[in-house]
């Protein structure tokens, strides 16, 4: 599943460079009430060598490490995590059940436990409630590639309504073990196989919830229409950086094509710093190909995802913020079918037309959650952060060199 066969790249593409985008606030150090941080990944450094084992699950993680310590704190309030994803759901469909396909569903719902740290440090910044619940912690961990794994399957079916409905797909923990997603590098998701299955079903609200004794302390300060908008904008946020990635994918393959075709860009794999088992680079290996058989397909898959959130401001009425993202994705789309694909130049130029209106966008919906969240200091938002690989500086620099320094 690693092969290059498989996932077949062009030779075009170059090394990464790591470009930080202001879309989502840096909370991978938070400690939950057990200690451990959200983002385990980040902080591997701080972890006893005992707390990873070698996967012995068939399939893709075989053999592979995976955070065993992690895994069993997680089990522990495992019953917990389930109640709260349910609780999640029900927030997100409490106005009823909304008209978009069975894919659009989950992957909203498996967003809302993206989002929740995040809520709960802005909610209790400073007081006795500061400290992250284990369990929102947990359910954090859980979901962190699941949105990112739904989107796949919705490109790879092609936008096409009819195949995004429940019978016709496959569900995302299967999806994910096909495409090889639950190895990153050497490192191995350590979830079993049956409670991926049951998180699955937690996401589609086929989990029988007869086990939930009552109400956990902390879910009456996400039953609320403050969450809900909280979410609902974030998830704004979160479309928007997406579609830029996605463009950006196709645009730095266009324009070193075209550089490779005039002889002036010659890559050397052997030279180049690319991490090929990497997911996010494992991601862009399944997409690029889609991509540049048939550029189209983006500006259908953008109607889909604002086809989502205006069903979702019709259900919750949390309108008005939708229209900023259909701003965005519409000049995405106009934009890239008016550039030369043949020029480097033009195609940097409009990566960086790109950049600076996805800043715009997300300095308005910073402003919308600092009012949200009654935060009179936008600097107490701290700094929105999302890690995009881009190899822009890369063209850059090859252009630079050809032409004097003149695209800085």
């Amino acid at each position: 599943m690693h092969s290059d066969e498989f996932f077949p790249v062009s030779p075009s593409y170059p090394g990464r460079s790591e470009m930080l985008l202001r879309v989502f606030v840096d909370i991978t150090g938070l400690l939950d009430d057990k200690g451990r941080r959200l983002h385990e990944a980040a902080f591997r450094y701080e972890q006893d060598k005992e707390a990873f084992k070698v996967c012995k699950f068939e399939g893709s993680r075989h053999g592979k490490l995976m955070n065993q310590s992690a895994f069993r704190d997680i089990f522990s309030c495992w019953n917990d995590i389930l109640a709260t994803q349910y609780l999640f759901r029900k927030l997100l469909l409490s106005s009823g059940k909304p008209n978009y396909p069975y894919l659009g569903e989950i992957w909203q719902v498996s967003l809302l436990p993206l989002f929740s740290p995040l809520y709960w440090r802005l909610s209790f910044s400073g007081s006795n409630y500061s400290v992250l619940p284990s369990t929102i912690a947990g359910l954090h961990k859980i979901a962190l590639g699941v949105p990112s794994v739904i989107e796949l399957m919705i490109l790879l079916h092609k936008v096409d309504g009819e195949s995004l409905q429940k019978n016709v797909i496959l569900e995302p923990h299967i999806f994910a073990e096909q495409y090889d997603l639950l190895v990153n590098e050497n490192w191995a998701c350590a979830g079993p196989p049956n409670m991926m299955k049951t998180f699955d079903d937690a996401l589609k609200g086929d989990v029988d919830m007869v086990f939930i004794k009552g109400v956990l302390p902390f879910h009456e300060y996400f039953n609320n229409t403050q969450y809900a908008t909280f979410s609902f904008i974030m998830t704004c946020q979160y479309v928007c950086g997406r579609f830029f990635w996605l463009y950006d994918i196709l645009l730095m393959e266009c324009a070193f094509s075209t550089l490779a075709a005039d002889g002036i860009y010659n890559p050397d794999y052997k030279s180049l710093n690319i991490k090929p088992f990497t997911t996010p680079e494992k991601r862009r290996r399944i997409i690029l190909p889609i991509l540049m058989e048939n550029h189209s397909i983006l500006e259908s898959l953008s109607w889909r995802f604002i086809e989502i959130l205006r069903e979702t401001e019709r259900l919750t009425g949390l309108s008005g913020h939708s229209y900023m993202v259909i701003s965005y994705l519409d000049k995405l789309n106009t934009e890239f079918k008016l550039v030369d694909r043949n020029s480097a130049v033009s195609i940097l130029a409009l990566h960086e037309r790109f950049k600076t209106a996805l800043f715009d966008v997300v300095e308005y919906f910073r402003t919308q959650l600092c009012v949200i969240m009654k935060i009179k200091d936008k600097k107490d938002m701290i700094e929105l952060a999302m890690d995009f690989s881009s190899p822009a500086d890369e063209l850059r620099c090859i252009l630079n060199s050809q032409n004097g320094g003149g695209f800085d």
